[in-house]
């Protein structure tokens, strides 16, 4: 058998797997290295008859020093987080060992044990869909190689005792066609209810959300980045996935029909917030002025955003319709292609609408700032480490802490010098930018800590939505009036040209500061450069990431982020007529066995008292059939005769008897020394007429009696209708 050949190469290949999936759980790249290449490097360093190999008295005191190590390294920092990758590492290397040594079967199962072991390590942590890729080959591979083992155990064990050496050529094991189909459909089976099986289980028991996948989705980053709600959560744990699906398409216009400058950068707002409730939350203030206005095609709602003449025009058209209406600062009134009921917050200068149909609009917007109302200042409370750190940076560029006093103009500089500075602070090469938030705010020494304090002092490194929120924070602790804006910053498709489109990928946060009773300044803290973004979004590998990236958005949001709520959206578009049923009937099981408990007065051991007894009787009436079914079975082979062998025997006999009876009254009697099949000869001769009928029915009759074949539907049918003609044919006769 070919595989079986190959069992120690897929065996090989199936720890290594489960190597690759444990470091990709702990995101170690350099023990990947090491580890990956010593365990590739073993089969050919081992294997041959001059190869190399590791005695079991070395393996077992590599191991007692690996082991001493980890124990050492969790004595100096004893905390969970450190304790699982001690273990996984510990798995890895003690793995690598295992690979040094001779090959034995001994030796092969420990191997495939510690495979085991290591991959349920692995699915502790491991959550990328590259590790869930992983972890779906290493699963086939497994159920593979599991099979395989008991034939290279068998194979072995022949070979020890027929004395074959195990370098001889012969060494393969000769196995028959009947084991190789068994071995196929074996396999087939097994992957098959691996497969069926844990989809099952997949569908029908959600997980709880872990709290980094419930405050993405709640937040939305993971999927449709900002704009979906007023309200911002920062994130940690976990890895944010851009999205290349289109939302829509801009097209920009000078209001006045000649040539503008096209902007570089096209910032179009959603949502605002500017209170800090801790925890990495932001809301919107407790002040609103939302006026709700209804557009049809033919009319503008007229939105107050900026002030003066319009600068330009943009055609704006939506894949899918928002809930907010991304807009420039600036914006003066809209118009959209269909009816539609707005909410226009002139404050937040946020625009809701009521949920219906929108695909197109037309938006006409000022070159300028946001305009902002006459009132005074919104300030939020200071909280004193951020006033602090914010006077620090200021006093560290030379920039006064203190606002002037008296004059307006001067305040109004000193507040777009000190956003400026801070901008700066933010930009510097302290911080970094990132979407890999995974093992941001997980070790157990900042988990405590504010997220915004950790990303300014111990972690610097986040996302946008990190840099707009610090930078917002220590604004206000300088006693300015600024908020974080959601939206999305897009540039254009190509150079010099007025197209724009916005995809899920060009979410963004930034801030915006109120530098005088009418104006707020847009101000972007975060840094120009990402680091972790090393494929270009053109071009043949922009493509190729591009399809990765909704894969693993997929993958995060509808397999990592499966629960309940999906489970339920899950059963209306699969079973839209009987879910209602479904439901109706998961109700009434519970309230039957509510019923049971409280009979019984065992609380929810009278139900499992009940279903233990149902499964124990369920399961002697099917041993019991299956007894009697053997029984019937037996007695067949053997030749003794059964009930239902009676029952057929009679219904042949019946036959017979009807036969003789009709032709007894035509004075056409079988003489005893005659046998069936012999009248039928003497009739074709004498009656060659209702011969032919006769010779059927008696056909039946042999067939049924000495036979064993069942008297079918067809045959009984074919009987009556051949004895209606015979009465006929011997009724004319007479």
């Amino acid at each position: 058998m070919s595989m079986l050949r190959h069992f120690g190469f897929l065996s090989h290949v199936l720890v290594l797997l489960s190597i690759l999936a444990a470091c990709l759980s702990q995101d170690a790249i350099w023990m990947l290295v090491l580890a990956g290449t010593a365990g590739a490097a073993s089969r050919l360093v081992t294997e041959g008859l001059s190869g190399f190999a590791i005695g079991r008295r070395l393996s077992l005191a590599l191991t007692g020093l690996l082991l001493f190590v980890i124990i050492f390294g969790l004595l100096v920092n004893p905390n969970t987080d450190s304790a699982i990758d001690a273990l996984v590492q510990f798995g890895v290397w003690i793995t690598v060992i295992k690979l040094y040594e001779r090959r034995t079967v001994e030796i092969d199962a420990e191997r495939l044990t510690l495979s085991v072991l290591l991959m349920v390590l692995a699915c502790m942590e491991g959550f990328d869909l590259i590790f869930g890729l992983v972890l779906a080959s290493w699963s086939v591979l497994c159920v593979l190689c599991i099979l395989l083992f008991q034939l290279h155990y068998g194979a072995n064990r022949d070979r020890g005792v027929s004395g074959i050496r195990e370098d001889d050529e012969q060494r393969g094991a000769t196995i028959g066609q009947q084991v190789r189909l068994h071995f196929r459909r074996a396999l087939f089976l097994t992957v098959l209810i691996v497969v069926l099986g844990t989809m099952l289980l997949f569908v029908v028991f959600p997980r709880g959300v872990s709290p980094q996948m419930s405050t993405a989705q709640a937040a939305r980053v993971v999927r449709t980045g900002a704009g979906n709600d007023e309200a911002m959560t920062l994130v940690s744990g976990m890895r944010i996935v851009e999205s290349p699906a289109e939302v829509g398409t801009v097209t920009l216009t000078p209001a006045g029909g000649g040539i503008g400058s096209i902007p570089a950068q096209l910032y179009l707002r959603t949502a605002t917030a500017s209170e800090y409730v801790g925890a990495g939350r932001w809301q919107p203030s407790g002040r609103s002025r939302s006026v709700r206005d209804f557009v049809r095609s033919a009319e503008e709602a007229e939105l107050g955003f900026g002030a003066g003449e319009a600068d330009w025009i943009l055609r704006m058209n939506f894949t899918n319709s928002p809930r907010y209406i991304p807009v420039p600062a600036g914006a003066l009134a809209l118009r959209s292609g269909s009816p539609l009921l707005l909410e226009i917050d002139r404050m937040r200068g946020v625009i809701r609408t009521d949920g219906g149909e929108l695909r197109s609009l037309q938006v006409r917007s000022t070159d300028g700032v946001l305009h902002a109302d006459g009132g005074p200042p919104s300030l939020q409370p200071v909280r004193g480490w951020a006033a602090e750190m914010a006077r620090e940076i200021l006093r560290q560029r030379g920039v006064s802490t203190v606002p002037p006093s008296g004059d307006a103009r001067l305040q109004t500089q000193w507040r777009i010098l000190a956003a400026d500075s801070i901008v700066a602070h933010l930009r510097s090469k302290l911080f970094r930018y990132t979407l890999d938030l995974s093992r941001i705010g997980q070790s157990d020494e900042v988990k405590s800590v504010d997220p915004i304090r950790r990303f300014l002092t111990v972690e610097p490194a986040g996302n946008c939505e990190y840099f707009a929120a610090a930078f917002v924070l220590l604004t206000q602790g300088l006693g300015m009036e600024s908020r974080i804006v959601s939206g999305f910053r897009v540039s254009p498709e190509f150079p010099d040209a007025a197209e724009y489109v916005i995809r899920d990928r060009d979410a963004h946060s930034w801030s915006e500061v109120r530098v005088d009773a009418h104006r707020w300044v847009r101000f972007d803290p975060t840094a120009a450069r990402r680091d972790d973004l090393v494929v270009d979004a053109s071009g043949f590998l922009g493509t190729i990431n591009g399809w990765y990236q909704e894969a693993e958005a997929w993958w995060r949001l509808y397999i990592l982020g499966y629960d309940s709520a999906l489970q339920e959206t899950l059963a209306d578009e699969v079973l839209p007529g009987p879910t209602a049923q479904i439901d109706g009937l998961i109700g009434h099981a519970g309230q039957l066995i509510n019923r049971i408990d409280r009979a019984y007065g065992l609380r929810r051991f009278g139900s499992i008292y009940v279903g233990g007894v149902a499964i124990f009787i369920g399961a002697t009436v099917w041993i019991v059939y299956r007894d009697l079914k053997r029984r019937k079975t037996f007695k067949r082979k053997l030749g003794l005769v059964t009930r239902s062998d009676r029952r057929e025997r009679g219904q042949a006999a019946e036959i017979y008897r009807t036969l003789m009876s009709t032709l007894a009254r035509v004075q056409l009697v079988k003489p005893d020394h005659l046998p069936p099949l012999a009248w039928c000869d003497l009739l074709e001769q004498e009656h060659p007429d209702v011969a032919p009928l006769v010779r059927r029915v008696v056909g039946v009759f042999y067939a049924s009696h000495y036979g064993g074949r069942e008297i079918t539907a067809q045959d009984r049918l074919s009987v009556q209708s051949d004895l209606r003609s015979l009465k006929t044919a011997m009724g004319s006769q007479s």
